[in-house]
């Protein structure tokens, strides 16, 4: 509406001289010359009410009063104030079906908002007419600020199209190639309307067949479907009929539909959305829709499944590639050396799972590589998987067996020499070419083979590690199996630094922890980057100091205070056993109270409570000491006599006057 909020008018000047009228560009109507610097007095917008659940439609003008306050009666329908009539009744000629007689006002309800500068004017419930028409809002002379000053002088006039019975249309129609929870590809044609229609709807107006691969074309090729008006009745005899399923959605009535179906690649579809289709409010698509679609063909894929970096080492140490349409795929591992480790960390960026190396830093600086090479013949479309065994290129020494590997996967055509550079050629087998309705981005370019790859980092271990940071700088690092959860006793702890010295060395309690002391005394080349666990020729590691390998918590709802930066600081929590009580009941309320750091014993430390009443009255002092734990109890019985309202119970420390 408006893009401000005024406080007011002049009392003289009143709104007479503040009475533009604008309406939506692009709409039919009156619209007002604009002048230049002149302030809006008045500015209309068109607003549709639709209710899907009746094919009647309901239309309102809402009236923004730019410079002031209307005096509640003056915009009253019946007073002169306000008025609906057809735009055909204004110049005199034959109304539409929508009205029963010629400049008949209609019915209407004024509504303001709080500040009394939006009247919003609603119609009663419209019949839906048979063409688009016109309902023209006309606003009165003599309209007055509540403040007074001069009326408007003429009367205003906005025209609100009314659409038609068939003004249901088609937007678009698209078919797309997406790949399902199966990981197979699958086809899928989406469907957008104008406006909202239920899903079961539109299922019933739908109908998609695949069209003969040969036919008597217009311009001699029999192989290429390009106008939908070649598709007789006749044609529709021999070709398919396909079965379409509708995904489901989040709302049943909406404007965009997708159905899922089933198709050979490369051939022509015929897709129709029959006249009559009806919109959630009741329009219909005045005629049908054909479109003629060339089946898109799924892209080629590579990719290394499952998520992280970890494998069990009592597992089957295994890894599944996702292949589509690919010649050949060659594997690469790179099994990192001893004394690598460091720059495994301090030489990428980005997610440790798939590392991206820094400039003139590749796997061949870190690692022993190992390659294998699978050629492939696979049918076109059909998802393909390959596995790679980690457990054969575990070093032989069981004291070291290296479990810390940068896996390749990189797609290569084994016909042609220098595969790694070649590409595959895409483009339409001989006698699928074509250019009718829909080619173009259907049929994808050659694809780059080079560029058809997937990194990822595995580590293969027993050894799971989490690490806490406290307040002072000290770490606490647990160590657990990854096969059955259970706590890794002696289990060495080192703390690496740049250069890769070892720069401290701990062992894992019976509880598979251990506590390090601060690493910010350690900088440069003694600057710490990682935490390296090892245990019976068993190795993993935590890189230090890179955001990913910190606890996200973006996604719940964690707000609250902020932590303190003195270790030495006590916070207490208050809970009560409801959130209301009537006069005479009994309130009861739970303490629980820490240090920042865990580990003050805070029992007997002396607190005093402090209960205020409904009017600020301070109703009780008490003091007490925390039990066990740093918990406590603490009761406040009320009288029925008790005013009501919201009750405060501060705590404090019982040495001062300061809230724990």
């Amino acid at each position: 509406m408006g893009r401000g909020q005024p406080s007011g008018i002049h009392p003289r000047r009143g709104l007479a001289d503040r009475r533009q009228v604008h309406g939506d560009p692009g709409r039919q109507g009156a619209r007002a010359p604009y002048r230049r610097g002149s302030p809006r007095g008045f500015q209309f917008a068109a607003l549709r009410i639709q209710d899907p659940r009746s094919d009647l439609l309901s239309r309102s003008g809402a009236i923004h009063l730019a410079q002031g306050r209307v005096r509640a009666g003056v915009f009253a329908p019946g007073r002169r104030g306000v008025a609906g009539k057809t735009a055909q009744a204004e110049r005199r000629r034959r109304p539409p079906r929508l009205f029963a007689k010629p400049g008949e006002a209609q019915k209407l309800t004024l509504t303001y908002d709080k500040l009394r500068l939006v009247a919003t004017v609603f119609s009663e419930p419209l019949p839906i007419p048979e063409q688009t028409a016109s309902l023209v809002l006309a606003v009165a002379s003599g309209v007055k600020a509540q403040r007074g000053g001069k009326p408007i002088a003429d009367d205003t006039k906005r025209a609100l199209a009314i659409p038609g019975l068939y003004s249901l249309d088609v937007a678009e129609l698209k078919q797309l190639v997406v790949t399902g929870d199966s990981g197979e590809p699958e086809n899928l044609l989406s469907v957008t309307t104008g406006m909202a229609v239920h899903e079961k709807e539109m299922a019933r107006a739908t109908s998609v067949w695949m069209l003969p691969a040969n036919h008597a074309g217009a311009d001699g090729d029999t192989s290429v479907w390009s106008d939908p008006a070649e598709v007789t009745d006749e044609v529709l005899k021999q070709a398919q009929k396909l079965a379409l399923t509708m995904t489901p959605a989040e709302r049943e009535v909406r404007e965009t539909h997708a159905f899922k179906f089933t198709a050979e690649r490369g051939r022509y579809l015929f897709v129709r959305i029959a006249k009559g289709l009806k919109s959630a409010g009741g329009f219909q698509l005045g005629a049908t829709r054909d479109e003629i679609f060339r089946l898109k063909r799924s892209a080629p894929e590579l990719s290394i499944m499952s998520h992280g970096s970890l494998l069990a080492m009592s597992g089957e140490k295994k890894l599944p590639l996702l292949i589509r349409d690919l010649p050949g795929v060659r594997v690469e591992i790179g099994r990192l050396l001893p004394q690598q480790l460091q720059h495994l960390i301090t030489q990428s960026e980005g997610d440790m799972s798939k590392p991206s190396f820094y400039a003139g830093v590749t796997p061949d600086d870190l690692s022993e590589r190992f390659e294998k090479k699978i050629p492939l013949t696979l049918k076109p479309g059909k998802t393909h998987y390959e596995t790679v065994d980690f457990s054969e290129y575990l070093h032989p020494d069981q004291s070291d067996r290296r479990g810390i590997f940068i896996l390749t996967a990189q797609a290569y055509d084994p016909k042609i020499a220098g595969a790694g550079e070649a590409t595959v050629d895409q483009r339409p087998d001989e006698g699928e070419g074509g250019d009718g309705e829909g080619d173009g981005d259907e049929q994808p370019e050659a694809v780059d083979l080079s560029k058809m790859h997937d990194r990822r980092l595995v580590i293969v271990t027993d050894l799971g590690i989490v690490s806490k940071l406290a307040s002072d700088g000290t770490r606490d690092v647990f160590v657990q199996s990854i096969h059955d959860g259970q706590a890794v006793t002696a289990a060495s702890v080192e703390v690496w630094g740049r250069n890769g010295a070892v720069l401290l060395a701990k062992a894992t309690d019976a509880d598979g922890m251990v506590h390090l002391p601060s690493l910010a005394g350690f900088t440069r080349e003694k600057a710490a980057v990682a935490l390296v666990v090892k245990k019976a020729g068993d190795l993993s590691f935590l890189p230090l100091n890179r955001s990913e390998r910190n606890l996200d918590v973006s996604r719940f709802d964690v707000g609250a205070v902020h932590a303190s930066e003195l270790p030495n600081q006590v916070q207490a929590y208050l809970f009560s056993d409801r959130g209301i009580y009537r006069p005479g009941d009994t309130i009861k309320v739970g303490i629980v109270a820490k240090s920042l750091g865990w580990n003050q014993n805070l029992a007997d430390l002396p607190i005093e409570a402090e209960v205020i009443d409904a009017r600020g009255l301070v109703l009780r002092r008490q003091k007490f000491n925390l039990g066990p734990g740093g918990i406590a109890e603490f009761s406040q019985p009320t009288q029925d006599s008790s005013p009501t309202g919201n009750y405060a119970i501060n705590l404090n420390l019982g040495r001062d006057s300061g809230s724990a």
